[in-house]
C-alpha cells in the first residue's frame, strides 16, 4: 500500500510498526513510502471443558486466591507474547528493519517492551499506547506523523555497553 504524501515515508530507512494486542499482533513493514502487512498473529482462546470459578491454594503458609481463567488469560499472553517475538526476530532479520515503533494497550505495552531482546529495544523510536490492532496502516502511520518523536532512550550508554557484550558472548554457547 502507498503511504499518502503528507505521512512519512521512511526514505531509505527500513521501519516495523509492530502493533500489539492482548492475544493479537501485526507487524508492517514501511520503506520509501510503501507499507506491507508481514505478519498477522492471533492466539485463540483455550477452551476447556470444566468451568471452575473461584479457588484457594496454600502453599509454604501463604494463601493465594483468585479465579483460574485469570491465569488462563495470563498463559495465553505468554503464549502469544512468545509467538509474536519470535516474529518479530525473523522480519527483523529478513528486512534489515533499522528502527521499530511499537502500538500496544497501555497495560500490555510493559509486556512487550520486557519481552523485546536489548538489541530490539535500541531500535525502539517510540511507543503509542492505544488498541491499534484494527486500525488501518495509513491510520497508525499518521499517529507517528503527529507525535514529534525524539529518538526513544531506553538505557544509559553503559548499559548498552554491558548488554551488547552479553549478547556477543551468548552466541557463542
Amino acid at each position: 500500500m502507498k503511504l499518502s504524501q503528507e505521512l512519512p515515508q521512511f526514505e531509505n530507512k527500513p521501519v516495523l510498526l509492530l502493533v500489539c494486542g492482548w492475544q493479537s499482533g501485526k507487524i508492517f513493514y514501511a520503506l520509501n513510502g510503501e507499507i506491507v502487512l508481514v505478519q498477522e498473529i492471533d492466539v485463540p482462546d483455550h477452551h476447556y471443558s470444566d468451568r471452575e470459578g473461584h479457588f484457594k491454594m496454600r502453599t509454604r503458609g501463604i494463601v493465594q486466591s483468585g479465579s483460574v481463567y485469570e491465569q488462563k488469560k495470563e498463559h495465553i499472553r505468554k503464549e502469544f507474547l512468545g509467538e509474536y517475538v519470535s516474529s518479530i526476530d525473523n522480519a527483523v532479520k529478513k528486512y534489515n528493519a533499522k528502527e521499530l515503533y511499537l502500538f500496544s494497550p497501555p497495560e500490555g505495552m510493559h509486556d512487550l517492551q520486557d519481552v523485546l531482546p536489548p538489541r530490539f529495544r535500541r531500535r525502539v523510536r517510540g511507543r503509542y499506547s492505544g488498541n491499534y490492532i484494527h486500525h488501518k496502516p495509513d491510520k497508525i502511520v499518521a499517529l507517528i506523523k503527529d507525535k514529534k518523536l525524539k529518538p526513544v532512550q531506553l538505557m544509559s550508554e553503559e548499559a548498552k555497553k554491558i548488554l551488547d557484550k552479553i549478547d556477543f558472548f551468548r552466541r557463542f554457547r
